[in-house]
């Protein structure tokens, strides 16, 4: 995945890293500087021992990340999320009693995914020509495996960098 990539506001987005994979809605893209405003919306943890690209969601854990923070993050490793996955999560997400959606658990779990992230992707952030999406998910595959009042309303979101 290059960094040509023409992610619009609104539409999600998906990253991979080892057994989980993150979704956020993209609130704002800025090109000149190859980073996305992203605001997570669900991560899906597989059971140890699936295959990440098997999609099979249904067998792990699925995290409610909509009250947590925002993130800026490298436009090469997001992916555009596929429809019909993300509808299946999204009404996964909607069901989730509120025992399970444990906002502390959660934060936990979206801190670590990150942690991971950046193990796996260390120059991320620097300005040299970006890799490759095969390789950024060979490494990501590798590595072991709240939103503020003052955060505009997604009908309102825009940012300058």
């Amino acid at each position: 995945m290059g960094c040509n990539l023409q992610f619009k506001t609104g539409q999600i987005v998906s990253l991979e890293c080892g057994d989980a994979c993150l979704y956020a809605e993209v609130i704002q893209v800025v090109e000149s500087r190859q980073i996305c405003w992203a605001r997570p919306l669900m991560l899906a943890v597989l059971e140890s021992g699936k295959d990440a690209f098997d999609r099979a969601w249904e067998d792990g854990t699925l995290y409610d990340l909509r009250e947590g923070a925002d993130l800026l993050w490298p436009l090469n490793l997001f992916q555009a999320a596929v429809d019909v996955e993300v509808i299946s999560l999204l009404t996964q997400l909607q069901s989730l009693d509120a025992k399970k959606k444990d906002a502390a658990m959660a934060s936990r779990q979206l801190r670590d995914f990150v942690d991971r992230v950046w193990e796996a992707h260390p120059n991320a952030l620097n300005r040299k020509k970006s890799k490759s999406r095969s390789s950024i998910v060979d490494r990501c595959s590798g590595v072991g495996a709240k939103r503020s009042g003052g955060m505009p309303p997604r009908s309102q979101a825009s940012f300058e960098f």
